[in-house]
C-alpha cells in the first residue's frame, strides 16, 4: 500500500526555509523602483526561489486553472514538484505598502479560491492535491494570520523583529518548518542541547500538522483546532525557540 502524501512531500522544510529567507534578506520593499512594479518583482523573487528549489511549471508556463464556478483564476505563481503526481504549489503574492498590514479578506478570497479550483478538478474526475502559499511583503494583520493557522495555508513574510514599524505580534512570523529546519541544523551543532532541541521539535511537529496541509477532495477536517488556540499555541512554540536559537 503506497505510503500517504504528506505535507513535507510537497514542500520541505528547507525548501520553506529558504523561501522564508529570500523574503527577509531580498524584501521587494527594499528595491529603488516605482510600487506599482513592486507587486510584479515579488512574484518574480519568488518564482525564480521556487525554480532554484527544482520545482517547475506547467507546459507553457500555464499560470490559470479553471474553478467549478466556471471562473478562470490566474495565479501568481503555479508550480508543482517533479515526482508528486497530480499536486500543484499556487502561491498568491500581496505587495503593501511598508508599515501597512495585509488583511484577512485577501487570505479569505485566495482560499475560496482554491476550493473552487478543487472542486472543479474533482468534477471532471481528475482530482488535484492544492498547497497554498501565501506571501506578503508586509506582515499579516491577527485574523489574517489566525485564518491561515486555521486552515493550512502556509503564510510567508519578510522579518520585522529589528524594526519599530511593527508590533511584536505581528512584526516576525517564522514559518514552523523553517524553525523545525534552524533547530535540526542546531541539533547537529549542539549535541549537549539534545533534550531541549528535541522537545521543541516534536512540539513543532504537533503543531504543524493542524496548521500547514495541503488540500484535496479526500481531506477531511476532524480534530481541527479554534484559531484562537492555534496562534497561542505558535507564539508558544516561538518564544520557546528564541531561547535557543541565536538568529533566524
Amino acid at each position: 500500500m503506497p505510503r500517504r502524501l504528506r505535507t513535507s512531500d510537497l514542500l520541505s522544510d528547507f525548501e520553506t526555509y529558504r523561501l522564508w529567507q529570500g523574503l527577509s534578506k531580498k524584501g521587494p520593499t527594499k528595491s529603488p523602483v516605482p510600487s506599482r512594479w513592486k507587486g510584479m518583482l515579488l512574484e518574480r523573487r519568488v518564482f525564480h526561489q521556487l525554480s532554484e528549489l527544482g520545482f517547475r511549471t506547467l507546459a507553457g508556463r500555464v499560470k490559470e486553472l479553471r474553478g467549478l464556478s466556471g471562473i478562470v483564476y490566474e495565479n501568481d505563481v503555479l508550480v508543482f514538484k517533479p515526482g508528486v503526481v497530480n499536486s500543484l504549489l499556487i502561491v498568491e503574492c500581496k505587495f503593501r505598502r511598508e508599515g501597512s498590514l495585509t488583511e484577512k479578506n485577501h487570505v479569505l478570497l485566495f482560499y475560496q479560491r482554491m476550493q473552487d479550483i478543487l472542486m472543479y478538478y474533482a468534477a471532471i474526475g481528475y482530482p488535484k492535491i492544492l498547497l497554498p502559499v501565501f506571501v506578503s511583503s508586509v506582515p499579516l494583520d491577527r485574523n489574517a494570520f489566525r485564518f491561515c493557522l486555521t486552515y493550512g495555508i502556509l503564510s510567508l513574510h519578510p522579518c520585522y523583529e529589528s524594526s519599530s514599524i511593527y508590533s511584536s505580534m505581528v512584526a516576525c512570523r517564522p514559518p514552523l518548518a523553517a524553525l523545525r529546519y534552524l533547530l535540526s541544523t542546531l541539533h547537529e551543532e549542539k549535541p549537549e542541547s539534545s533534550g531541549v532541541i528535541k522537545g521543541l521539535i516534536r512540539s513543532i511537529t504537533r503543531l504543524h500538522r493542524y496548521t500547514i496541509r495541503y488540500i484535496s477532495p479526500f481531506y477531511c477536517f476532524r480534530g481541527a483546532l479554534d484559531g484562537n488556540k492555534l496562534e497561542k499555541a505558535y507564539f508558544d512554540i516561538l518564544y520557546r525557540c528564541k531561547s535557543v536559537l541565536e538568529t533566524w
